[in-house]
């Protein structure tokens, strides 16, 4: 979710493994590491469920498109393992002596791909549609985050029986009167009455709201979060995209602040601190906009769900001043916090490494200094120490050097 001021550089949308989701840039609401209200939330997830056999994120070891991987081959081994005071679950590797594949454990990821319907059904298992997330008849009020809508298109995946009766926001960044997606989207909202068009309000030039996410309330006192990679536009969801759900969270009934009070914030990874970061990430659209949304959503229980949101809004950062176990960070500045609490494996053979996904990339600066002091250091953090340095054997004395006479 990012709400970000772009300053001319970064439209970075970052994609980790087991993570992601796309931040609120609105298009710069993103729930990512940015530094500006970005609407595109992005999420580290931790949700590892586990079958049978070895373990490998399901997904993972499917091609997602044609053509066929060659020669696949299942890890040797997996074991899930928690971590107190980290994320809820983690996938690791760790010998067992085989490759046999019927040794092999497979742990569920907990981020969907989307259906394609050129593609067969082999290619689309265990994918979602936009159906699937909007189409239950008991949701009753759906916030819509995005960057680009079709209100028509939006309003075709809502149960055709309940659709003129669900309370819907849609969220969207173009604030200017003449902004073309402005015009577009306020003219479809008016053929439906339960449809309301809030606008997030963008200070920076370059600033977008990328923020790809529902939120929605349901008739049986339930709710959910999705964050996802799509506009809400047909062609996006014709293409490969990513989507991921929260559990279906329970009505607390009444406010428990306790860790709203609390001097220090609970531990990252858990659904106490998911809820926090979320909350105050809505909180930076404003109380005139979002302020229904937060006081509803602040009575539900995020207790079930194992993940980190890495969010923008447009803000300034004081490095020196900030304190990540006190307040909520921003951008990349987040992404880091997140990622001190991660633990890597490290070998004399194999470098950990971070797989990242860029839709779009505007200007980094005339040199790759923030791409490489700021961006790629931030990628670097874990928990994990760095290995000391090894002394290499030398197979001759050093060279010495006599004094001159």
């Amino acid at each position: 979710m990012d709400f970000q001021p772009a300053r001319k550089k970064q439209k970075l949308s970052t994609n980790l493994q087991q993570a992601s989701i796309n931040g609120n840039d609105v298009e710069n609401n993103d729930t990512v590491a940015s530094s500006t209200p970005d609407a595109s939330p992005h999420l580290i997830s931790n949700d590892a469920s586990t079958t049978d056999g070895h373990s490998n994120v399901a997904s993972l070891s499917r091609s997602i498109s044609p053509p066929a991987r060659r020669n696949p081959r299942a890890p040797d081994v997996v074991e899930t393992s928690r971590l107190s005071g980290g994320f809820a679950s983690i996938t690791q590797l760790v010998p067992t002596g085989g490759s046999n594949s019927s040794s092999v454990k497979t742990v569920s990821s907990p981020i969907q791909l989307t259906r394609v319907q050129e593609l067969p059904v082999s290619s689309n298992v265990d994918t979602i549609s936009l159906k699937d997330i909007l189409g239950d008849p008991l949701i009753k009020e759906c916030w819509a985050f995005n960057y680009l809508f079709d209100v028509d298109f939006l309003m075709s995946n809502f149960d055709e029986d309940v659709r003129d009766l669900v309370r819907i926001k849609v969220v969207h960044g173009s604030w200017k009167k003449e902004d073309s997606n402005r015009v577009y989207i306020d003219e479809a909202a008016r053929k439906y009455m339960n449809v309301q068009v809030l606008k997030a309000y963008m200070p920076e030039a370059f600033g977008t709201h990328h923020s790809k996410m529902f939120v929605m309330f349901r008739h049986d006192d339930q709710a959910q979060v999705v964050i996802h990679t799509a506009n809400i536009i047909a062609r996006d969801w014709r293409m490969c995209q990513a989507v991921w759900r929260s559990p279906l969270l329970p009505n607390m009934k009444t406010n428990s602040a306790n860790s709203e009070n609390s001097t220090t914030l609970p531990l990252m990874g858990t659904g106490q601190r998911f809820k926090h970061d979320l909350l105050s990430y809505l909180r930076a659209y404003g109380q005139a906009k979002t302020g229904p949304l937060t006081s509803q959503l602040k009575l539900y229980d995020f207790h079930s769900v194992h993940a980190a949101l890495v969010a923008s809004t447009p803000s300034k950062l004081n490095l020196h001043s900030s304190d990540p176990a006190t307040e909520t960070l921003w951008g990349w500045a987040g992404l880091k916090t997140i990622l001190q609490t991660i633990p890597v494996q490290t070998s004399p053979t194999q470098t950990p490494q971070i797989v990242i996904q860029v839709s779009s990339v505007a200007t980094l600066g005339q040199t790759d200094k923030w791409l490489t002091n700021t961006f790629l250091s931030t990628l670097r953090t874990t928990s994990t120490p760095p290995p000391p340095p090894q002394n290499l054997p030398s197979s001759s004395p050093p060279p010495t050097r006599s004094a001159a006479p």
